[in-house]
């Protein structure tokens, strides 16, 4: 089995209008962030938000980390908001970060349609490979949306 690894880039008038609209949000939200690299080799800059703290979320690539005592960090997973619904996007994201033991959310929100945050999602889940942690196995009756 192989990978194979797209490159893409987003039509420059595409960029500019998501780009405002997505630093505007971010804008009251971010006290740090993160570059985090892909396979490709492109940096995704990431808001950091406590999981308490998180806000409610649009559309947007995330990745969940556990922030240790000394300052480092694991990523835990790798994913993408799955519904126009902000809140039911924190919903998910704080029912599936609990239950995996991540503190921390990291969130990348200048990705302007689901093509790119799709292909940012596999991009970064290649990159960081070797850096993800294996999330426990779900009961397929536990309902858990994780």
């Amino acid at each position: 089995m192989g990978l194979h690894v797209t490159h893409f880039e987003p039509e420059p008038r595409q960029v500019e209008a998501c780009t405002s609209d997505a630093w505007r949000l971010a804008d009251g939200l971010a006290h740090a962030s993160q570059n985090w690299t892909g396979a490709s080799g492109r940096r995704y800059r990431h808001t950091i938000h406590t999981l308490i703290a998180c806000p409610v979320l649009p559309e947007a690539n995330y990745l969940m980390v556990r922030r240790e005592a000394d300052g480092s960090r694991q990523v835990l997973r790798i994913a993408r908001t799955r519904h126009q619904s902000m809140s039911l996007n924190l919903a998910e994201i704080r029912q599936c970060a609990a239950r995996i033991g991540a503190n921390e959310i990291h969130v990348h929100l200048l990705a302007c349609s689901l093509e790119d945050r799709t292909k940012i999602e596999a991009d970064l889940r290649a990159g960081l490979f070797a850096e993800l942690s294996a999330e426990p196995a779900l009961r397929p009756d536990s309902g858990l949306l994780c």
